[in-house]
């Protein structure tokens, strides 16, 4: 396997940020908080 240089990998990284779907995963996020209260049948966010 070849070994991939560090400008290589940060472009890598760079590209997975640059093309997340923030706003699913905000609302991702957010239903699993609301699914939580629910299931735990309390007033607020359960750590």
């Amino acid at each position: 396997m070849p070994i991939l240089s560090k400008d290589c990998v940060n472009h890598e990284v760079l590209r997975e940020i640059v093309t997340q779907d923030y706003v699913k995963i905000q609302n991702d996020i957010e239903k699993f908080l609301k699914d939580s209260v629910l299931e735990n049948k309390a007033d607020g966010v359960i750590f």
